[in-house]
């Protein structure tokens, strides 16, 4: 049984620094709070006590305090009830109308995984952990009597195949437009190729991302090097699918996908895309490669890559790079300022020249 026992030393009654419970004496408002509080932890105790004695899921056999409540969250007490002592959700909405609490939002939290909603919301999680249950097709068809959306966004998360959902109403049908977009598609990757848990999230961890871009780099490399070498052979395997190489292009769009005002506040990301891209352009294998300089953040680094991959390049480009660079607001260190002017006064030579030898 759940009682209630507020102790206290009382070997100085002056001194209040023996409270076991510090509270200021005589304060109507703090005295108003904790009757409040103590309405509320009693009132919610009831849900213990629906169809039979459950009070041992939180006090462990023993009598114990109101007090115990605050040991687990409202949700992870009705997860108990739900799903270990198998109790039907509709036991609890009298007892949630009353203490002026959504049931919904309860249930649904207990099936949500760790979601950031702000971008200044600190995550250093470094992997998506799922909840420990799943919903079944009667919860899902409790939700949707109340909240279509959230219904169909558990369903979507979780594939119940079982239920049936319209998929008419209007909040539904933004919302799977929503995660079609090309930023949800490009970093659903992250999270176990899930499109809905990717689609609330609104931060995403920096160890989350460094892991991913670690163990796909380092998986590709180590693969590629147990191919073989011939180039006949390696060119025949790149066809049939066979050899793994690093896909820079499909690493751009995924740090390229992060939410812009978290990009733009971490130099740790920003050197990583600018990483990315460089080893892009490097790689000569995408589709006008040479156009993601433009896209390095780094001076120093943009201007190397200029200089280490220009000979691949469209000559016009050059020109167009080097009179951009030289164009800048912010100067351009001066030795690089030589090299780019050389470099753009004979590749106008060049362009001019060729054209007789075509």
């Amino acid at each position: 049984m759940l009682n209630i026992a507020l102790t206290y030393n009382t070997a100085d009654p002056n001194d209040e620094s023996s409270y076991s419970f510090p509270i200021e004496r005589d304060t109507k408002e703090q005295v108003k709070f904790l009757q409040r509080f103590l309405n509320y932890l009693r009132s919610f105790s009831k849900i213990l006590y629906v169809e039979h004695n459950n009070s041992q899921l939180i006090s462990k056999g023993k009598d114990t305090s109101y007090f115990a409540l605050l040991d687990f969250s409202r949700s992870e007490i009705l997860e108990k009830l739900l799903f270990e002592k198998k109790l039907d959700l509709h036991d609890f909405e009298q007892l949630f109308s009353k203490l002026k609490l959504d049931l919904i939002h309860h249930v649904a939290t207990i099936f949500f995984p760790k979601v950031h909603l702000s971008i200044n919301q600190r995550s250093n999680e470094n992997k998506y952990v799922k909840p420990n249950v799943l919903p079944n097709n009667n919860i899902i068809t409790y939700v949707q009597k109340r909240n279509w959306l959230l219904a169909f966004i558990l369903n979507e998360m979780y594939k119940i195949e079982e239920t049936k959902l319209d998929l008419n109403e209007i909040r539904i049908k933004t919302f799977i437009n929503f995660i079609k977009l090309s930023r949800i598609q490009n970093l659903k990757s992250l999270f176990d190729n899930n499109e809905v848990v990717t689609a609330l999230q609104q931060n995403i961890a920096p160890k989350l991302i460094n892991t991913f871009f670690e163990q796909h780099i380092i998986k590709s490399e180590v693969e590629a090097s147990q191919h073989s070498t011939s180039s006949l052979e390696t060119g025949k395997e790149i066809f049939e699918g066979d050899l793994k190489i690093t896909d820079w292009k499909h690493l751009f769009d995924v740090i390229d996908s992060i939410p812009f005002n978290q990009l733009q506040k971490s130099k740790e990301l920003l050197d990583l895309r600018d990483m990315v891209l460089n080893e892009l352009i490097s790689d000569c294998f995408e589709p006008d490669y040479f156009k993601y300089v433009q896209f390095i953040s780094d001076n120093q680094l943009r201007w190397e890559c200029i200089l280490n991959n220009m000979t691949t390049w469209p000559g016009q480009f050059c020109i167009e790079v080097f009179e951009s660079e030289l164009s800048r607001f912010d100067k351009i260190d001066e030795k690089y300022e030589k090299k780019f002017v050389k470099w753009c006064e004979k590749i106008r030579i060049y362009e001019k020249v060729s054209f007789y030898f075509v």
